[in-house]
């Protein structure tokens, strides 16, 4: 605490300028500086990213932050500050796509990174897919980063809208 004090300050300050509650901020401080070791400048480059992120694509600054807060255990696998940071905001912009949070998506997306839920939830999709000719290849999304999981899952879902439309109204 005593060696992060002016850079949780300024965090926290800039942070509740933008509507975000002072606890969050310091508890994204306390992440970002105990856990993974952040210093003062990298934290404050985070800062700037997210605020950027929020703004170029229209959404409320506290909102991401919010959602930065409780998502950046996932994405601490990242070594890199910079990977790490990407990483989220690729999930965020993925995750307000499909009406649903950073983290759920990441999980959704980790499913694959063993032979056993990757057959498990593979099964449970090849089921829904396969009844609309839709084939869906667990075994090569095991091998896919969970950025690439996820496009290809929305491509998937793409296809099976597509054989829906084209079906009866009954049977779509």
């Amino acid at each position: 605490y005593k060696n992060n004090i002016s850079s949780l300050i300024e965090f926290t300050a800039k942070m509740k300028a933008f509507g975000m509650e002072t606890t969050d901020a310091a508890e994204i401080v306390g992440t970002l500086t105990q856990k993974l070791g952040f210093s003062g400048e990298q934290l404050d480059q985070t800062r700037s990213q997210l605020i950027s992120f929020a703004n170029q694509t229209a959404q409320d600054v506290a909102k991401v932050m919010s959602e930065y807060k409780s998502s950046i255990g996932y994405f601490a696998d990242f070594l890199n500050p910079q990977e790490m940071n990407k990483a989220f905001m690729q999930f965020q912009v993925m995750a307000a796509r499909m009406g649903t949070t950073a983290s759920d998506l990441y999980g959704m997306a980790t499913k694959f990174d063993t032979i056993e839920g990757s057959q498990e939830t593979g099964a449970r999709l090849n089921q829904i897919f396969g009844s609309l000719g839709v084939e869906f290849d667990a075994m090569a999304i095991q091998e896919m980063e969970p950025e690439e999981r996820i496009r290809y899952m929305s491509d998937k879902v793409k296809e099976g809208v597509s054989a829906a439309k084209s079906l009866g109204t009954k049977e779509g």
